[in-house]
């Protein structure tokens, strides 16, 4: 059973964004913590974007897929617009197939949501 990892990065010159970057698996398991572990940054984020980094997410089930999907409702209420960045090719192939991709934007790298924030 592989674990889950979430850290932020925030950018000191640059308070629009924020990441969470997720490292394992995404699993029934490990939802409740990372739910937690959201919600409670969420509740204090001032930035108009958080970016989800993908790179080292090696599985997500369709449970954590709901979860985004809050995640995603709550933000938008907010303002705050969720994007995702560095999907595994396996979880952007489910993300298109269900239609994740058409609600929250999927950027291959930091640097190209980056540049959408400014477009």
């Amino acid at each position: 059973m592989a674990l889950l990892q979430l850290t932020t990065e925030i950018d000191p010159q640059d308070s629009r964004y924020a990441i969470i970057v997720f490292n394992g698996e995404l699993d029934s398991s490990r939802l409740h913590d990372a739910e937690k572990a959201l919600s409670s940054f969420i509740e204090t984020f001032k930035g108009s974007h958080l970016i989800f980094d993908w790179h080292e997410l090696a599985y997500i089930n369709s449970d954590s897929i709901g979860m985004v999907m809050v995640t995603h409702t709550r933000l938008t209420k907010r303002g705050i617009h969720l994007m995702v960045i560095g999907a595994r090719p396996n979880i952007e192939d489910i993300s298109e197939a269900i239609g994740l991709t058409k609600i929250i934007p999927f950027f291959a790298d930091k640097a190209a949501a980056l540049d959408s924030m400014t477009a």
